[in-house]
């Protein structure tokens, strides 16, 4: 069982001596050993052989986790992460050949009734369960889909419990913040390597072989790669493998630094993505983590000048005539905004947003017409046959998403509203920020509130998001850490805030 978990404040009992001076350090650029380097790249081409469905790589993984499990628990806590979320090198419920969450809930359930019942995880379990008993009653009530076909979506949505496993994996051990973001940093810098390499250089999908969307019909398998070859076309790699970077935005801000080759990195994979929103609300998150006013505001006229230039080049490159998106997707995202202020129609409207407007307006119009605003749908299967789970759409130009389910929109938290009106929309914030109220007075406790905050802005743009597995996990993994990081023999053998710099 676990090792109780404190409640208190950082203060002199809890704090060593040498701690107390490092407030005046300055920030320290992060410490990978090349051993920590290469079986890090081991894993990741693993997830890689599953996602290319060849069974080695399945095999692999089970062993890579078993061994991070002995030599650096920290290390395994995140890997189990990537392995249930996928994060773009996996399906996880097509790859492995059953859904990851089939066992994964069940299991995260056993570990609450064995942790030991200190006062924040009690908090927590009874903030979770009551959040899993709603969602489940309002499945079973109110829910037009029969719960078998709510039951997948329903789990994914209900992963949250991830952090009673990152909880047990630490049973009798200390947890060190630092070395666990030592570890997502080591992992991002390959990830976003790995991006690069499959855009610019196979072309294709081989290293990150599930970033795509699915009726694009590039499925890669490792017996028949999609990758057009170092002088093919550059496709587009959708960007669940780069959210974790979220998970290094506040130790970025308050404790470390990166080299300019790093920042680079990071900059490329985000090209390679051509995704604005996720990259709007990494920007947004790491100014947030600032903490100060001034910090605020350099940072914050940075940003503003950074994407200043962005959109300016983005503009000057054109528009794509058969997506009419810009290259880069920065200008074409922004001049929407600037076209609201000229919609004289529903169908000036559709435009906005990518089009994910045009998804939004007849499914939300549809729940108040049959006066579902308050309870929803339920999950919906985005295939349904039920004639009145579907709307015609008739704000796409698109003839082939003409009809669709009525929960089938991309933003999330319009999805949310969707799935279960304004009753469960509420819930839905409450529970993913009011469990701030239990970190409060811990050491790290703004850590979990910015990644919160940062993946509720990934939803904006239908990415993932706290309605999905690979973000509700992230948000678990990082509310894990901090109650992880305030544990007792965590605070006696790391007491200090800032990284251990030997002498």
């Amino acid at each position: 069982m676990t090792q109780p978990l404190s409640l208190n404040t950082i203060e002199d009992r809890h704090v060593s001596p040498e701690a107390t001076s490092d407030a005046s350090r300055g920030k320290v650029y992060f410490n990978v050993s090349p051993q920590e380097w290469i079986w890090n790249i081991i894993f990741l081409l693993s997830l890689s052989l599953t996602g290319l469905q060849m069974p080695l790589g399945n095999l692999l993984v089970v062993l890579l986790l078993v061994r991070a499990f002995k030599v650096n628990r920290e290390a395994f806590v995140f890997m189990l992460m990537l392995t249930l979320g996928g994060y773009a090198y996996t399906k996880p419920n097509i790859h492995w050949g059953v859904n990851h969450m089939f066992f994964m809930v069940p299991f995260a359930v056993i570990a609450m009734c064995v942790l030991k019942k200190t006062l924040p995880v009690k908090k927590t379990i009874i903030a979770y369960g009551a959040f899993a008993i709603i969602t489940v009653g309002m499945c079973l009530v109110y829910g037009a889909e029969s719960f078998y076909v709510q039951l997948r979506p329903m789990l994914f949505y209900l992963s949250f419990c991830f952090f009673a496993i990152a909880l047990v994996s630490f049973s009798g051990e200390a947890f060190d913040i630092h070395r666990f973001w030592t570890t997502v940093f080591s992992f991002m810098m390959i990830a976003c390597s790995f991006y690069i390499l499959d855009a610019y250089f196979f072309r294709g999908w081989v290293l990150v072989p599930c970033s795509w969307i699915d009726y694009e019909g590039t499925v890669s398998t490792w017996n028949n790669l999609y990758a057009g070859g170092p002088f093919g076309w550059i496709p587009r790699k959708y960007p669940p493998g780069l959210y974790p970077l979220a998970l290094l935005l506040y130790p970025l801000a308050k404790y470390y630094k990166l080299r300019w080759w790093q920042w680079g990195l990071i900059a490329l994979a985000m090209i390679v993505s051509r995704t604005s929103t996720v990259l709007f609300a990494l920007v947004f998150g790491y100014i947030l983590a600032q903490g100060t006013f001034k910090r605020y505001l350099i940072y914050g006229t940075l940003a503003v000048v950074g994407f200043f230039v962005l959109y300016t080049i983005d503009d000057s490159m054109g528009y794509s005539a058969e997506t009419e998106q810009s290259t880069l997707r920065i200008s074409s995202t922004i001049n929407q905004f600037f076209d609201l202020a000229d919609v004289e129609d529903d169908e000036d409207l559709a435009e906005a947003g990518t089009g994910r407007m045009a998804q939004v307006i007849p499914s939300v119009e549809y729940i108040f017409s049959v006066g579902r605003q308050w309870v929803g749908f339920g999950f919906v299967d985005p295939e349904t046959k039920i004639p009145s789970l579907v709307v015609e759409n008739e704000l796409v130009a698109n003839p082939d998403f003409k009809y669709q389910a009525v929960t089938n929109v991309e933003v999330t938290q319009v999805k949310q509203f969707l799935t279960f009106g304004f009753v469960g929309l509420v819930i839905w914030f409450v529970f993913i920020f009011g469990i701030c109220f239990i970190l409060r007075g811990m050491r790290f406790s703004s850590y979990y509130t910015n990644v919160a905050i940062v993946l509720m802005i990934f939803g904006v743009g239908g990415f993932d998001s706290w309605y999905n597995y690979p973000g509700i996990i992230m948000g678990a993994m990082a509310y894990s850490a901090v109650l992880l990081s305030n544990k007792p023999l965590s605070l006696e053998k790391y007491a200090g805030l800032r990284p251990f710099l030997p002498e």
